[in-house]
């Protein structure tokens, strides 16, 4: 059996959100424009697909919206994704992340990655799931008058069915594509052709 197609991966996700609406259309209260999650959350890294996926979506754009972009991913990345815009929507919106496509949805995890400090996190799991799990919310917008681990299987995302998903399309990308994560920032500034300032220190001690 072969890996799964993103655009199937992608279907799933959206379809997930679309029962929630129709059943609770007062539970999904994020909307466009809204940067209170993506606008706080810096440094996100993304797998090698979707690293690939965001370079072939930046390799067709035309030359206006690429001196946008360069624009934005030019700025210091310090407490929010670079590619927010100037309204709080996000410039990649076709080719974003998993993690971004399903944010806004409850979770199952396992009990002790549900923020046991107290802070709010999109936990990643790996292995095996042993011990009961647990739904949390992912969006504090979200779910007020209705409580996730209420919700039906079907509208609730399995964190590690997804972290299984991206494994496998990983393993699906061609055998000279790193399979290590990588930083979101940095795969746009490279797509985009933009130097940075530890690339401009490091040729700067190769040219003195």
């Amino acid at each position: 059996m072969g890996a799964p197609r993103i655009e199937d991966v992608w279907e799933a996700i959206d379809a997930a959100f679309t029962r929630v609406h129709d059943r609770h259309p007062d539970a999904l209260m994020c909307r466009s424009g809204c940067a209170d999650c993506c606008g706080k959350v810096a440094f996100l890294t993304v797998a090698a697909f979707e690293a690939q996926i965001i370079r072939r979506y930046l390799a067709q754009i035309d030359d206006a919206e690429r001196a946008r972009l360069v624009t934005l991913a030019s700025r210091k990345e310090e407490t929010g994704c670079v590619m927010l815009d100037d309204d709080a929507r996000c410039s990649i919106y076709p080719a974003r992340p998993l993690v971004c496509r399903a944010f806004g949805l409850p979770y199952r995890v396992l009990p002790d990655l549900a923020w046991p400090d107290g802070k709010r996190r999109l936990p990643v799991v790996d292995g095996v799931l042993e011990a009961e799990e647990q739904v949390v919310d992912t969006c504090f917008k979200n779910f007020m008058t209705v409580r996730p681990n209420e919700l039906p299987a079907e509208m609730v995302i399995h964190q590690l069915g997804l972290t299984s998903l991206s494994k496998s399309l990983d393993a699906a990308e061609p055998s000279d594509v790193s399979r290590e994560r990588t930083m979101l920032s940095a795969v746009i500034r490279e797509a985009l052709g933009i130097e940075t300032d530890d690339a401009r220190e490091e040729r700067s001690l190769r040219d003195e």
